[in-house]
């Protein structure tokens, strides 16, 4: 693939693009709500048409992220959590890109291209699979009696 290749070259194609999205701690419900749907109406005005979205959630970041908004600097440990996935040509995901980038209330988000196809496997799924790798070890476990260890350690004693 070429270094040089921009998006009028790559073409008219829709594509499957995610974006996560961390969104300020210090915005209250409403403004939350109001930050999600102005998001998910950036990606409508692009002609973009939703696939799945992550409702936004409060975490703890990994480590504190700074961000400077209105001559002011600010740290944060904590963020709104969410994400879209959309189908959008890609001058409209670059679109996306420089929304986001000029929303203050925007702490970091990433935009990929990703395949429409559900990625995520289910929680349940690993549960189930824990749970029946826990069933074959007690399966495979010798067991012994204490009669039968007694026995060994004799045996390796008069050894």
């Amino acid at each position: 693939m070429e270094k040089d290749m921009t998006i009028d070259a790559i073409g008219a194609d829709e594509r499957i693009y995610e974006v996560g999205f961390l969104i300020i701690p210090t915005v209250n419900e409403d403004g939350l709500v109001a930050r999600v749907a102005a998001i998910r109406e950036a990606i409508n005005s692009i002609n973009g048409t939703v696939i799945a979205e992550g409702a936004a959630k409060k975490i703890d970041l990994a480590y504190p992220m700074t961000k400077v908004a209105q001559n002011k600097r600010a740290t944060y440990s904590s963020a709104y959590s969410g994400w879209f996935k959309f189908e959008a040509e890609p001058k409209g995901a670059k679109e996306i890109a420089t929304v986001l980038k000029a929303d203050e209330d925007v702490l970091r988000f990433l935009l990929i291209k990703t395949v429409r196809e559900d990625t995520m496997a289910p929680r349940k799924l690993f549960e189930k699979k824990k749970e029946g790798k826990d069933a074959d070890e007690a399966e495979v476990a010798p067991v012994a009696t204490e009669a039968e260890i007694d026995a060994s350690i004799d045996k390796l004693i008069a050894e």
